[in-house]
């Protein structure tokens, strides 16, 4: 009689073996490591094709455990630990370990898959290692792009206010004594007009070291933009201000020399005290900046501490009238940025608006002049209001003279999370006679991500009168491709900081590809900003994005030059 048991077991052993060594053979093409353990955690299997990240043979590692060998080759770390505590309470396991040889980090990749019997008893791990080192370091240079000023080397605004953010909560908790300083830089435009902005960069790396020799190593400073820092002290006011008084002076007595030139500058410094009463990081943040211009009003070259009525009374109350006095008669202007098409000749003239105060001396003072102040006092929508009437008004009569423009409008957040405000912009543009798709609203990545409800809500209102809209500043970090599914935008402007390393930075010129690409599968166009010379612009055209802006494209216009808009555009234009 034929036995049918041995036969299956025969059958289930050779199968069972064939399994074996199909996962072996593969095991020498699918990772760098493929490795079993038992239930004990002991090594029953390692793939031969090379050593293991400990360096040991694989004869040294067989019956040997994995944790007792990681411990012994391996430096403490979190991560260690962590892959430890899941192999021990049998879980799978996917993590990141930093690995220290002879003469650098490697960062190894683990992942593994917990073993059990028909039974659910453990059996042990199947598992693999992959080297990630280049991976890590890739990720870490992005991170460093999306956290940093390329010029000086310090962190930016954006990582500024999340480190602002973190000594607020230990304030708010009692946990130390912290002060926010503003500085900007007097008489720099006169580097940057002289000299030229190689110069008026080379001033802003040589001051940041002089400003870093003043702080404590655990002590921040940021450029914030254009000659603007902000320091994050670890002391009161008080203290603070004899830090910021050292800085001042050894800035007045600085001699810059640029190509036979000699320029001084001047510092004034705005303090603003963390506490544990301080309400917010946006609060603390216009408290430095009204300090800061009350310094400059008292004389320059000084530091002024904020306190909320002294502040006030410093920058003087017929500040803030001016700013309202300027939305009832017209002080402010408009200019106008040409947004140039990179291939298309015949594409409609675009420009961005960008909006100035007119002083009566006849200063044109730059957005960070009154922002903050319109802002405080919640005089930001009423001159988003001006914006747009102006700028519909500013079509309308270009229009009429058989002439035709898009025109694109930075709004401020508070108008796009309010529904009165909404109301208030329909009912301009209902006033208006304007062909469609000829306004463009641009929105901050940022503002829209965390707002993503009340921001699609305010577009699709708009939408349906024909206006467009653009996601501004699109990189600065780095945020997900997913957020774009959600927006219904018709532009992406690619930020300047990005932009502005095409021609220096090969990772970059990857990721702004990456951006471009996606772009074009979504139904996006993109823009380059910031484009300031002839080698980004060549970047800008080789990569293929739709459309470029900044000075080495185009300068500033005068929106009252409208009537002579196609001259201007188009000799901006024959010239790249």
């Amino acid at each position: 009689m034929k036995n049918y048991t041995n036969e299956k077991d025969e059958k289930m052993d050779t199968d069972t073996n064939v399994d074996k060594g199909l996962y072996r053979e593969f095991a020498h093409l699918a990772a760098d490591w493929i490795w079993e353990l038992d239930a004990d955690l002991c090594y029953v299997f390692h793939d031969g094709r090379k050593n293991s990240l400990t360096g040991l043979d694989v004869n040294e590692l067989v019956g040997r455990s994995r944790i007792d060998i990681l411990n012994e080759s391996l430096l403490p770390s979190d991560q260690l630990t962590e892959h430890h505590s899941l192999m021990q309470r049998r879980e799978d396991v996917d993590i990141v370990l930093p690995f220290q040889n002879s003469d650098s980090v490697k960062h190894i990749q683990i992942i593994a898959e917990a073993q059990f019997d028909e039974r659910g008893e453990f059996t042990g791990y199947k598992g693999c290692g992959r080297d990630v080192s280049r991976r890590v370091a890739l990720e870490a240079q992005l991170l460093h792009l999306a956290t940093h000023d390329d010029l000086t080397g310090v962190i930016n605004r954006r990582e500024f206010e999340r480190k602002l953010d973190e000594l607020h909560r230990k304030a708010v908790k009692g946990e130390g004594l912290y002060s926010l300083c503003f500085i900007d830089l007097d008489r720099f435009k006169h580097v940057n007009d002289t000299g030229g902005h190689h110069a008026g960069d080379q001033l802003l790396r040589e001051l940041v070291t002089l400003i870093r020799k003043h702080i404590q190593s655990c002590e921040t400073v940021a450029r914030l933009g254009g000659d603007e820092f902000g320091l994050l002290l670890h002391s009161d006011a008080a203290s603070s201000v004899k830090i910021a008084e050292k800085i001042i002076d050894e800035i007045a007595r600085f001699n810059f020399v640029w190509e036979d030139k000699r320029f001084r500058v001047g510092a004034s410094i705005g303090i603003a005290e963390i506490t544990n009463s301080s309400e917010s990081v946006d609060s603390l943040m216009v408290k430095a900046d009204n300090a800061c211009y009350a310094a400059k009003l008292n004389g320059r070259n000084q530091s002024y501490v904020s306190d909320e009525t002294a502040t006030i009374e410093a920058i003087g109350a017929h500040r803030i009238d001016m700013i309202e006095h300027a939305l009832k008669s017209s002080q402010y202007k408009l200019l106008m940025q040409p947004i140039i098409a990179v291939n298309e000749v015949n594409e409609l003239p675009r420009f961005e608006l960008l909006v100035r105060l007119a002083c009566s001396n006849g200063e044109l003072l730059e957005p960070a002049a009154f922002m903050p102040l319109a802002k405080k006092y919640s005089l930001m929508q009423e001159l988003d209001y001006w914006v747009v009437e102006n700028a519909l008004l500013a079509l309308g009569a270009l229009q009429s003279r058989g002439k035709d423009a898009s025109f694109s409008i930075n709004l401020s957040a508070s108008s796009l999370a309010d529904a009165d405000a909404l109301a208030r912009i329909l009912d301009i543009f209902n006033k208006q006679s304007i062909s469609t798709k000829r306004v463009c609203i641009d929105l901050t990545e940022t503002y829209a991500i965390r707002n993503l409800e009340a921001v699609v809500s305010f577009m699709n209102a708009l939408k349906k009168l024909g206006v467009e809209f653009a996601l501004d500043d699109f990189g600065s970090g780095l945020s997900s491709f997913a957020y774009l599914q959600n927006l219904p935008i018709d532009y992406l402007k690619i930020d300047g900081d990005l932009i502005r390393k095409l021609s220096s930075d090969e990772t970059v010129r990857h990721i702004t590809s990456s951006f471009h690409e996606l772009s074009k599968k979504l139904g996006v166009k993109t823009v380059a900003e910031s484009v300031e010379d002839f080698e980004t612009i060549a970047r800008v055209k080789e990569i293929g994005i739709d459309f470029m802006q900044g000075f080495g494209v185009a300068g500033l216009i005068e929106l009252e030059s409208c009537c002579s808009l196609e001259i201007s555009y188009n000799s901006k234009q024959s010239t790249n």
